[in-house]
Parts: structure tokens; C-alpha cells; sequence
């Protein structure tokens, strides 16, 4: 199968899901045919848009697709797990309904791969209090060490968005915001990761 492919000419899709992901489109020449902020309408994941996208890929070319596989996040409540994991189904609907092959990889795959090297990982200590300590030195100390494990996500985060402008200097992330849009990158990466994979 895999020389079959690269007989062909082929596009690799990279879908970041959720409301702030992005899906990224390459060729085999790693020419970027598409990078966008995932398709929003009403508040929810726009899976019309995103399929047309996706035909058009598959229009083109023979296609692959990397789904990022997300598992639930700490303190993510129950409708909003629920709720992703509806976006997520539609999004494998699509993919299934439109005959696009498509493989779901966690983060930790693919950013091991495509970026290598690169602190990628967030590194976050445990919140340890001192037995000593009261009741609101404690809640002042975790409220501290949460602001510094979303800070270290965040920084996280930007290495794929730093690693894209490397890589791919013509895409724009920034779409007019101040800060780069990291779903966009993230799907980017996964593209770059289809190629080097599939």
C-alpha cells in the first residue's frame, strides 16, 4: 500500500479538532494547500465546511488524513467531554463518508516526530503544600502554581507554532491576532507527520 501512495500524487490532511483546532493541507512536494482555524458555526465544529475541504482534496489526489486522538483533559467537565467527543465523531463521519483513509494519532506521537528536539513536553511540577502552612497560604500557593502550569502548556504550544514559521514561512498563523493561532500549527504538523508516515 505504501508504494501504491507514492506512486500517486498525494495530499496529507492534518486535523487539529475542537473549536480552536485548525485542519492543514500538503502536498507531497510539502507545498501548504491549506492551513485555516477549524470551521466555526453557531458556537460548533462547521463539519459541512470541513468536509468540503476535504473533497477537495480528495478531488485532486489520493488523500490521507491524522486525526489528533485527544483523551479527556484534568478538570474538563462532562458536557464538555461529551461535547467534544460529538465534534470528534462527526469529524470521523466525514472522514468515513467521503472514503478519505485517515489515521488517529495521539499528540505525543506526533509531536515526538515532528518535532524532535524541541521542548515540546510542558514540564509541570506537583502541587506540594507545606504541612505548616493555612488554609489560604495554600489556596494563594495553588493559585500561583496553576497560573504557572497554564503558562508552561502555553509555552508548550508555541514550539509547534515557531517550528511552522521555520518550516513553512509563508503561512501565516496570525490571521490579524496578536498571538499565533497554535490549532492551525498543530494541524500543519500532523500534516508534515502524515507525509513523513503514511
Amino acid at each position: 500500500m505504501e508504494m501504491n501512495r507514492r506512486a500517486f500524487k498525494m495530499n496529507y490532511i492534518g486535523i487539529d479538532p475542537g473549536l480552536n483546532g485548525g485542519i492543514a493541507i500538503i502536498d507531497q512536494d510539502n507545498n501548504v494547500k491549506l492551513c485555516i482555524p477549524m470551521p466555526v458555526k453557531n458556537g460548533e465544529v462547521d463539519v459541512r465546511t470541513l468536509a468540503v475541504y476535504i473533497q477537495n482534496a480528495i478531488k485532486e489526489s489520493q488523500t490521507f488524513a491524522i486525526l489528533e486522538k485527544v483523551g479527556a483533559m484534568p478538570g474538563q467537565g462532562v458536557c464538555a467531554m461529551f461535547t467534544f467527543g460529538q465534534v470528534v465523531g462527526e469529524i470521523k463521519a466525514t472522514l468515513k463518508i467521503l472514503k478519505c483513509p485517515f489515521e488517529e494519532v495521539t499528540p505525543q506521537k506526533w509531536k515526538k516526530c515532528v518535532l524532535e528536539g524541541l521542548p515540546w513536553k510542558a514540564t509541570i511540577s506537583k502541587f506540594i503544600a507545606s504541612e505548616n502552612a493555612d488554609e489560604n497560604t495554600i489556596a494563594e500557593l495553588k493559585k500561583i502554581h496553576n497560573r504557572s502550569k497554564a503558562s508552561a502548556k502555553k509555552d508548550a504550544k508555541l514550539v509547534a507554532c515557531k517550528f511552522i514559521e521555520k518550516r513553512f514561512p509563508d503561512v501565516d498563523l496570525y490571521k490579524g491576532k496578536k498571538n499565533p493561532h497554535d490549532g492551525m500549527a498543530e494541524s500543519l504538523c500532523m500534516a508534515v507527520y502524515a507525509k513523513q508516515n503514511c
